[in-house]
């Protein structure tokens, strides 16, 4: 196994793991808090990166093992899923940086603009708000890369496979 396909594996896992429990506390979210925009988003957000890191692992299964054909419906699949949590990665990236760069007399100042009731809670601070970014810049690096990566090794994988299928017919 090459460098590239490890990286693949590893980032596959990881999310895997990081979206299929997201998926779960946004369904959590929309039980508790009723159908709100924002809370359905995030559901089909991370449900999409949830897919597509299931239909990766048959990619990494049809990889290692080329005896095991690919479904019909799995390279749409990942490409249709892929797209969708490209965006998704893309808005993470954005919204990480952004809030990342924001100087902390600023942010103080968006927090001084807040209710009443939302600034009584000392929860949300400046610094924990550039913690959260940093972990969402992380989880838009890391679907992105997961994105790429099986978008490479999808075309790897067809092309192998075309390659057998005319060897079969000649």
């Amino acid at each position: 196994m090459n460098f590239e396909f490890k990286v693949f594996r590893i980032s596959n896992a990881l999310a895997l793991t990081l979206s299929g429990m997201s998926a779960v506390l946004s369904l959590f979210a929309l039980s508790a808090a009723g159908m709100s925009l924002e809370i359905i988003v995030s559901v089909l957000a991370f449900g999409a990166c949830f897919i597509h890191s299931i239909l990766s692992m048959s990619l990494q299964r049809t990889w290692v093992i080329p005896d095991v054909p690919l479904k019909e419906s799995t390279p749409g699949g990942i490409r249709i899923m892929g797209g969708i949590e490209l965006i998704f990665a893309f808005f993470c990236i954005f919204i990480g940086f952004f809030i990342l760069l924001m100087p902390n007399d600023l942010l103080k100042q968006a927090f001084d603009q807040l209710p009443e009731q939302q600034r009584t809670s000392n929860v949300l601070t400046p610094g924990y708000l550039k913690q959260l970014a940093g972990y969402t810049l992380f989880i838009g690096i890391l679907y992105a890369l997961n994105v790429i990566l099986s978008l490479r090794l999808l075309k790897k994988v067809v092309r192998r496979q075309e390659q057998e299928f005319h060897k079969e017919q000649e």
